[in-house]
């Protein structure tokens, strides 16, 4: 997707990103700056980290969204994977986005009252929102659906995918298949190679 990003349009509401890196960027905008807020708001009030990140939970968690456990609250900016692409390094939040609009609005209006430095414009929330359900829809249903389905609109992601691996295939070792066995990987294995004794993974 970042490979391709330049080249496909996401619309969703009255929002519209050209380029999968705009969308994803707006997408997790919510919770970077639930991120910066912490270590403002730790300075601000000469906290330690640990202290600002339980700070800050805690006036969530009271300020009347879905989310109400603290711990819960805590991992929406602390649970993450890192991944590295030519194009830089991307962190993959666990959680994708608060429980609905309202909540969404309700964290950027307390972020304001904590980090007003932070949030000059709690109108940005609706447009995070709404990337995140973007993302989160894509992730869900897009890759399910069939490529037969010529209403699809990331068709294009699809063909572009299968090119991808036609090409790893035609460089690939010319090989015959002799006979086809059912079997369950109960090891992990590199994707696209050619095993001899695949009996040792199973």
């Amino acid at each position: 997707m970042m490979r391709w990003e330049g080249k496909i349009h996401f619309r969703k509401g009255p929002y519209e990103w050209i380029g999968f890196n705009r969308l994803f960027n707006d997408s997790v905008f919510w919770i970077r700056l639930l991120d910066n807020a912490v270590l403002s708001y730790a300075e601000k009030h000469s906290l330690t980290v640990q202290q600002s990140q339980s700070e800050i939970a805690r006036a969530l968690a009271d300020s009347g969204i879905t989310a109400s456990n603290i711990e819960y609250i805590a991992r929406w900016w602390s649970y993450y994977e890192e991944v590295t692409l030519d194009s830089g390094t991307y962190r993959l939040y666990r959680i994708e986005r608060p429980k609905s609009l309202t909540d969404m609005q309700t964290i950027f209006k307390e972020l304001q009252k904590l980090c007003p430095e932070l949030v000059p414009d709690i109108q940005i929330a609706d447009r995070t929102y709404a990337a995140a359900v973007a993302i989160q829809n894509f992730r869900r249903k897009s890759l399910k659906r069939s490529r037969e389905d010529k209403e699809f609109k990331y068709y294009a992601i699809y063909s572009q995918l299968e090119k991808e691996i036609k090409q790893i295939i035609q460089n690939a070792d010319i090989f015959k298949v002799v006979s086809v066995h059912n079997v369950k990987v109960v090891h992990e294995v590199e994707p696209l190679k050619i095993f001899e004794n695949y009996q040792s993974f199973i």
